[in-house]
């Protein structure tokens, strides 16, 4: 039997993916709580929330959102998951320390579901260090 090491994962809408690999967005909201603490890769979904591009004056025709859609982002970490103080029902699930991730493609699923770990490469620091510039 072939046991592969699995890693969670969660899809989230472009531009909040890279958001989140920048470290800009710390929080991501949902519906429902999770009492899942490590890491958690994110992946972006393949659809554009057109919406959020408009609120935050991002292109989103722009290619570090179209180039980056069905993939892995980065890896944060799941610190901690409260309810949302300004709406009830909302949960802020805390994350820490994106690692940016080079691109592979995931067939995005509700919630958070497992992916391959051996698949999930990290990109190199001088990469990671040229991405923030």
């Amino acid at each position: 039997m072939d046991t592969k090491t699995q890693i969670k994962a969660l899809t989230v809408m472009q531009p909040w993916a890279n958001l989140i690999a920048d470290g800009i967005k710390t929080e991501e909201l949902r519906t429902y709580s999770t009492s899942f603490r490590g890491p958690l890769v994110i992946c972006s979904s393949k659809k554009i929330d057109r919406d959020a591009c408009r609120q935050l004056e991002v292109d989103h025709t722009d290619t570090t959102i179209r180039d980056l859609l069905g993939c892995t982002i980065c890896v944060v970490e799941v610190v901690d998951c409260r309810e949302s103080g300004g709406e009830p029902g909302v949960y802020e699930w805390v994350l820490e320390n994106p690692r940016h991730l080079d691109p592979m493609d995931v067939r995005g699923k509700p919630g958070i579901f497992n992916i391959d770990a051996e698949n999930v490469i990290l990109l190199s620091e001088a990469l990671e260090a040229e991405l923030k510039a």
